[in-house]
């Protein structure tokens, strides 16, 4: 039912912004595709989270929920990282409909935030979660900083993601996945969270398609909350935080002639590119020669 709801919302705005954006003679294929992709992404992705997540939860009574302190709050990075890219998918392709940069990019940063925190009616009503209006300043976290990025800091910075498996998966199926797709999603502690800085933008003799990369990343959870944690599973499991520092590459400033070859670089430009990274956790420098 919450996934019906969150669809026709987004329905709703699309036939909207058709009638007061758009003239009759000015709607074109391209345009209808565009809506009609992004109805069936959005859908998509809501019936994948439920099923993925909130199939198996009894709902209860809408209610709220403090989840600050869970998870040492990386969650909450992933709420605004996808906040952030989903204003940048909006932007650009209202950009290809209509070269009203300024209200386009308001629009972007604006339906971001409302279709991420529609996710959150399902943890509302959820009885193994409730509203988060810390989730809900994450999402808003999220698309104020990439319009801020877009309009006054030139692009000199991005989000970006990378992931790795862990074996913290037995401990806690249901939590963390039980399948190598449903462990990307769920397990927080292979996923890294990096905010690349464009040194170009700084030092003109850097490359434009070099940056610098800080990381943000936890180990050793089996549960979301420390203090659900008893003193022996602690000791054994140490759940801490993780710093990183690195270079990643600005795939969308490299001039590739070749679809394929552009397409190809184009999903790094998301998922941050293997490099060799500093580690800083529990006061410890570590180096990888590759990190991702």
């Amino acid at each position: 039912m919450l996934s019906f709801v969150s669809k026709i919302f987004f329905l709703t705005y699309l036939c909207v912004y058709f009638q007061v954006n758009c003239s009759n003679d000015s709607i074109n294929s391209k345009v209808k595709l565009f809506y009609v992709k992004s109805a069936v992404i959005y859908s998509s992705i809501n019936l994948y989270l439920y099923y993925l997540w909130y199939r198996n939860q009894d709902l209860t009574y809408f209610h709220f929920f403090n989840d600050i302190n869970e998870w040492h709050q990386i969650d909450k990075i992933g709420h605004a990282f996808s906040s952030f890219w989903i204003s940048d998918y909006f932007y650009k392709n209202f950009l290809k409909i209509n070269k009203n940069t300024n209200k386009h990019l308001k629009y972007s940063s604006v339906i971001s935030f409302f279709l991420v925190s529609s996710i959150e009616l399902y943890d509302g009503f959820g009885k193994g979660w409730g509203f988060s209006w810390f989730d809900v300043l994450a999402n808003s976290c999220g698309s104020l900083f990439y319009l801020i990025n877009t309009k006054y800091l030139i692009n000199c910075f991005k989000f970006k993601i990378s992931y790795h498996f862990t074996s913290y998966y037995k401990y806690n199926k249901e939590l963390l996945g039980s399948n190598r797709v449903e462990r990307i999603i769920k397990d927080y502690n292979g996923q890294t969270y990096w905010l690349n800085f464009n040194l170009n933008k700084l030092i003109n003799i850097v490359p434009n398609f070099i940056s610098l990369s800080l990381g943000y990343s936890v180990d050793g959870f089996i549960k979301a909350n420390v203090k659900d944690y008893s003193p022996s599973v602690a000791l054994q499991f140490k759940p801490q935080r993780q710093y990183f520092l690195s270079l990643d590459l600005n795939t969308d400033q490299i001039k590739i002639r070749n679809k394929f070859i552009k397409a190809l670089l184009n999903v790094f430009n998301i998922i941050k590119f293997p490099f060799p990274a500093l580690e800083l956790k529990e006061r410890k420098i570590f180096f990888h020669y590759i990190y991702f």
